[in-house]
């Protein structure tokens, strides 16, 4: 289905995994800026499993506790889409790797271990076949961090 992706996509998909978040004890929130109307041009489903539902499931499996916070915006012409967490944190070796194939952090098992290093690559597939960005933050180890992805808006 090519049809676009909208907001309602977005709020499904966090919805889905509000169980998993409420079961490790973590809050889960999303902010979308009501002010704007949200469509990107693209494969909705795609869009929504191998990048949202990833970006969502991986915060929610790196945060030991406290809070994951999926926020939507607008900005000349672009969409912005981030989810932030209080999680395990990216160390700056981690990070060079984060988007390859088969890369994940060489501590991330300890975490995940049903990690396979090819959820962050998919991803970055699908948002560069979008004609969009993905990338992430953390100031380090410990200290939670944000990914990012900016698609035009329809």
């Amino acid at each position: 289905d090519s049809a676009n992706l909208r907001v309602e996509e977005l709020e499904a998909e966090v919805d889905k995994l509000k169980q998993k978040a409420a079961e490790k004890g973590l809050r889960l929130d999303l902010h979308v800026d009501e002010k704007s109307t949200f469509m990107a041009l693209g494969d909705k489903e795609k869009m929504a499993s191998h990048v949202i539902r990833n970006l969502v499931d991986n915060s929610i499996r790196y945060t030991p506790k406290g809070s994951v916070t999926v926020s939507l915006t607008k900005d000349r012409g672009s969409l912005h889409f981030s989810v932030n967490d209080t999680g395990v944190g990216i160390t700056p070796d981690d990070m060079k790797r984060l988007f390859t194939e088969g890369g994940h952090g060489k501590d991330s098992i300890k975490v995940n271990v049903d990690s396979t290093g090819f959820g962050l690559f998919v991803a970055k597939q699908v948002v560069d076949a979008h004609n969009g960005k993905i990338w992430a933050d953390s100031s380090g180890a410990g200290k939670g961090s944000e990914f990012f992805v900016e698609l035009p808006a329809a």
